[in-house]
C-alpha cells in the first residue's frame, strides 16, 4: 500500500464514499459511528481489506465487537499490536496471567484495560528504581537501561549515546524502538482467541536521521522527552504507523537494487534463544543488544544491507559474495572475543547439551566436555548460526518501511541453509562458494560437507562450512529442522 496516496476527510464527509471496493486501505481517526460503516463495507466488498490502528480498536472496543461479531468481514479488518490476547484463559503470558488475577470479572477484560495494566507494570517496575521521582529520572531509566523488561513485555532499545554534538542533537542521537515482537491480527482473532495471528512476531529495524534544519537543543530535547514520557509509555506498541519526533529515514545506499545482479543473502539466528530468554530474562536484553550492535557494525563495515530482523534473527543482503563471507567470519570472531560479563551463557549451553545427551544416546556434546582452556579458545557468549546463499532475487522497494526486501528462491535457500546450521557454525551453499573468485576461495578457510538435502528443495545442495573459528566442531546438521520464512 502506498501511503503517499491519501485522502483527508472534512467534517460532514461520508467515509463510505471513500473506501475502495477492492485492495487495501489504512483508515486513521475513526468516529464511533464509522465502525459500523467499516463492517458493512467489508461484508459487501469481499476483496477489500481495511487496516486500522490498534489504539482505535482499544478505544472503540465495544463498538468493534458489536459490529463485527459473526460478520464475514471480521477476517479482513486488521491491525498490529505487541500485546498478548487479553481474554486468553490458557495464556502463557505472565502479563495476562497477572492481569486476570487482578481483574477476575471476564466481562471487564479488554485491550484498553490490559494496555493500562501493562503500562502500570512498566511504571511500577521503573519507579522502584528511583529514590526521587522526577520526569528527568524517569526518562533516564529508559535510556540508561536500553532495554526494559516488565513481566514478559519488552520495550526498547532506547539509545542516546553520543547524542549531543555541541549545542545540537547529533545525527545518530536516538534509536527508540519502543514495542518489540509486533504481530498482525484480524478482528476474527479479537473475537476468538484460537484464531491465529496473520503475521508472527516481528521487531522492525529502524534508523532515525535528523533534518539538520530542525535540530533541537539539549534543553529542548530533554523537555520533550520528559514531558512526553508518560504518554509514550501508554502508547508504546499501539499503532501500526510509526511516527518519529525526528525525520525518519533508512540508509539504502548499501542495498542491492539491480534485478539482473545476483544477491548474496545472509540469515542469522541465536542458538537456543527461546530457552535462554526463559532461563535468564534479566541477562538476555543486554546480551541481545550487544549482539545487534556487533552485527550492525559489521553490516556497515562490509557495505552490506540490513533487510530486517525477526525476533533475534537478521536478514542481510550483500552485493558481493566475498563481503558476505567476510561478514560472517568477522561475526564469529567478534562474538568470541566480546566481553559478555558473565559465564551464565556458557553454563546454559552446557546444560542444554547435557539434556540432549540424556535424551539421545547417540548424541555427543560437541562443547560441554572440552578441556576448559580449549573451550575458552573456541567458545564464548551467544552462539549464532549463519546461512549464506547467492542468487537472483525478486527485489521490491517497500513504500511503508522505505527499504528494500528480497523474495524468491534465493531467500528461501538462504533461510533453509541457516536453519540446519548449529550455533557458531557458518554454512555456504555451492552457489555462494563458486561466486567467489579463485583468489577469494584460496583465502576462505572452508570445508566441503558434500550434498545436503534441504526441505522443499528437490535435489541435494552442495554445502560448505566456513571455518570462522578454526578448531570448532559441531553436532550433525539439523536436517530435521524446517526453516523459518521471511
Amino acid at each position: 500500500m502506498n501511503l503517499t496516496s491519501t485522502t483527508v476527510l472534512q467534517p460532514g464527509d461520508e467515509l463510505s464514499k471513500h473506501l475502495p471496493s477492492r485492495g487495501n486501505v489504512f483508515v486513521i481517526g475513526l468516529a464511533v459511528d464509522e465502525v459500523e460503516v467499516l463492517e458493512e463495507h467489508l461484508r459487501t466488498h469481499t476483496k477489500a481489506c481495511v487496516m486500522v490502528q490498534f489504539s482505535e480498536v482499544a478505544l472503540l472496543y465495544n463498538e468493534f465487537v458489536d459490529a463485527f461479531n459473526n460478520s464475514e468481514g471480521a477476517g479482513r479488518l486488521v491491525f498490529a499490536t505487541s500485546l498478548p490476547h487479553w481474554a486468553d484463559v490458557n495464556t502463557t503470558s505472565e502479563t495476562v496471567q497477572q492481569y486476570h488475577a487482578a481483574i477476575r470479572n471476564a466481562t471487564q477484560w479488554s485491550p484498553l484495560s490490559l494496555l493500562g495494566f501493562a503500562t502500570g507494570q512498566l511504571m511500577k517496575r521503573n519507579l522502584l528504581r528511583i529514590d526521587v521521582v522526577t520526569p528527568e529520572f524517569i526518562s533516564n531509566i529508559f535510556f540508561n537501561e536500553t532495554v526494559i523488561t516488565a513481566d514478559d513485555m519488552r520495550y526498547g532499545p532506547y539509545n542516546h549515546h553520543d547524542c549531543f554534538n555541541g549545542g545540537a542533537v547529533a545525527s545518530n542521537c536516538l534509536s527508540n524502538f519502543g514495542a518489540t515482537n509486533i504481530t498482525v491480527w484480524s478482528m476474527s482473532r479479537v473475537l476468538k482467541v484460537d484464531v491465529p495471528v496473520l503475521q508472527e512476531p516481528i521487531t522492525p529495524s529502524m534508523i532515525y536521521a535528523n533534518d539538520t534544519g530542525k535540530m533541537l537543543s539539549p534543553l529542548q530535547l530533554a523537555g520533550v522527552a520528559a514531558g512526553g514520557l508518560i504518554a509514550l509509555a501508554v502508547l508504546v506498541g499501539v499503532s501500526t504507523t510509526v511516527y518519529c519526533v525526528l525525520q525518519e529515514g533508512r540508509d539504502n545506499k548499501g542495498a542491492p537494487k539491480e534485478l539482473t545482479d545476483p544477491v548474496t543473502l545472509i540469515f542469522t539466528d541465536i542458538e537456543s534463544s527461546t530457552a535462554l530468554w526463559a532461563a535468564h530474562p534479566e541477562l538476555m536484553p543486554d546480551s541481545v543488544i550487544a549482539h545487534h550492535r556487533m552485527i550492525r557494525a559489521l553490516i556497515t563495515y562490509h557495505n552490506c544491507y540490513e533487510v530486517k530482523t525477526v525476533g533475534d534473527s537478521f536478514m542481510i543482503a550483500c552485493r558481493s559474495a566475498y563481503a558476505a563471507v567476510q561478514l560472517a567470519h568477522d561475526l564469529q570472531q567478534v562474538l568470541l572475543h566480546f566481553d559478555w560479563g558473565t559465564k551464565t551463557l556458557e553454563e546454559s549451553y552446557h546444560e542444554f547439551e547435557g539434556r540432549k545427551a540424556e535424551e539421545d544416546a547417540e548424541y555427543k556434546p560437541p562443547t560441554a566436555r572440552l578441556d576448559p582452556e580449549v573451550y575458552r579458545q573456541l567458545w564464548n557468549g551467544l552462539r549464532v548460526r549463519v546461512g549464506i546463499h547467492t542468487g537472483l532475487c525478486d527485489i521490491r522497494y517497500d513504500e511503508v518501511t522505505k527499504g528494500y526486501d528480497y523474495y524468491g528462491r534465493a531467500a528461501n535457500m538462504a533461510a533453509r541453509t541457516e536453519s540446519i546450521a548449529n550455533g557458531g557454525q557458518v554454512l555456504l551453499t555451492h552457489a555462494t562458494y563458486y561466486s567467489l573468485s579463485t583468489a577469494e576461495r584460496e583465502q576462505a578457510n572452508v570445508t566441503s560437507l558434500g550434498p545436503v538435502s534441504l526441505g522443499g528443495v528437490p535435489v541435494p545442495v552442495e554445502m560448505y562450512q566456513l571455518n570462522a573459528v578454526p578448531g570448532r566442531t559441531f553436532a550433525a546438521l539439523r536436517l530435521d529442522r524446517d526453516s523459518h520464512h521471511y
